[in-house]
């Protein structure tokens, strides 16, 4: 399956008036608290703009996820992505395997995600711990590069209704930037150990806080 998706920044203010509408609208599949691990290219954590591979490593009370997504994060709409479920206890091990790699550094990011149905489309929204700004995801997945057009057509007419911006290219480096810059989410593990980190975030990990 390929992915295509448009996001979208908005205010937390503005994030009652947009849960209504969906309520309203679509249907809610979910609500829950999310981990991720993001890997960075580079240990000034400044994102790359050509970066082909997206690593990620999702917890959450009732599931772990490896993701591996190809293609340009920075361009493309439609990237190929492949995922398996994991152990939550066999994180450290995982981590481990990422570093051996050369995968030594990750962003974490801890949110409260909310996920809704509309027509064909999926509609994500990240509440961030450690930030102000929410960010709405609005998904649809085609099984052909064939159908990319219909579908973002469908998502910027669902976009403009609401008189939502999607997030152009210079805006989505802005922003993985500013989450990048959060010191206190920065993971290198030449300078940290798998077992102190993992120990330090473990009820981040284990969604309990």
């Amino acid at each position: 399956m390929l992915e295509v998706e448009k996001r979208v920044l908005i205010k937390k203010s503005d994030l009652p008036a947009l849960i209504l509408s969906l309520h309203q609208e679509g249907k809610q599949i979910i609500e829950f608290k999310r981990f991720t691990m993001v890997k960075i290219d580079n240990s000034d954590f400044i994102p790359k703009k050509d970066s082909p591979i997206d690593i990620k490593i999702r917890t959450s009370k009732t599931e772990s996820l490896f993701t591996v997504k190809v293609g340009n994060w920075h361009a493309d709409t439609a990237r190929k992505e492949n995922e398996i479920h994991f152990d939550k206890n066999e994180i450290g091990e995982l981590i481990s395997m990422l570093v051996s790699l050369g995968y030594k550094y990750f962003v974490a990011m801890y949110v409260n995600r909310m996920k809704f149905e509309l027509n064909d489309m999926t509609i994500t929204i990240d509440n961030y711990h450690h930030l102000e700004d929410c960010l709405v995801e609005v998904e649809i997945l085609i099984e052909a590069l064939g159908n990319k057009d219909y579908a973002e057509i469908k998502i910027q007419e669902y976009l403009e209704k609401y008189n939502l911006k999607p997030l152009g290219s210079q805006d989505t480096i802005n922003f993985i930037t500013k989450i990048n810059m959060v010191k206190q989410t920065q993971i290198d593990f030449e300078k940290v150990s798998i077992q102190e980190w993992e120990s330090k975030w473990e009820k981040f990990i284990r969604c309990e806080v």
